[in-house]
């Protein structure tokens, strides 16, 4: 699934998303973004994406990023990790990391204009609110 998609919007719409962009000093993109992440939080579009999922499997967490089964990690350390994206969603910069224990590391990181997710051959790219729902997704599942 690609990071970025092509949308087409009549000209009206695309000047109240500028308008909101101007109110709000965002992007384009980012005045879209926001639009989304309010929908997710008043319930009218379901949280999640395709490309993250987690689950819990008796006392430990499988996390799948980008269609790769990452190693089971423990609720504790798991919610730790996503206390650390929601805080790092909030920063201008900066790095989160989760030792999965088989050698390898769940990291996330500013990358360009937004973050990106990664651990042995899997990434993902993700805005701001989507990196604060992920850990929120997280500290749920560990819960």
């Amino acid at each position: 699934m690609p990071d970025h998609r092509k949308i087409v919007l009549n000209s009206g719409r695309v000047h109240q998303i500028e308008r909101l962009s101007e109110l709000r000093k965002t992007s384009l993109a980012g005045a879209v973004e926001t639009l989304v992440a309010d929908r997710v939080k008043a319930g009218e579009i379901p949280p999640g994406f395709p490309a993250f999922k987690i689950a819990r499997e008796n006392e430990r967490l499988v996390i799948v990023l980008d269609g790769h089964e990452l190693s089971p990690v423990a609720p504790d350390a798991a919610s730790k990790f996503g206390a650390e994206l929601v805080v790092l969603a909030g920063r201008p910069a900066g790095s989160a990391s989760l030792d999965l224990g088989d050698e390898n590391v769940l990291v996330a990181r500013c990358s360009g204009y937004g973050f990106t997710i990664s651990a042995g051959g899997a990434r993902l790219t993700v805005s701001r609110s989507m990196l604060a729902e992920i850990g929120e997704q997280i500290l749920e599942a560990a819960r």
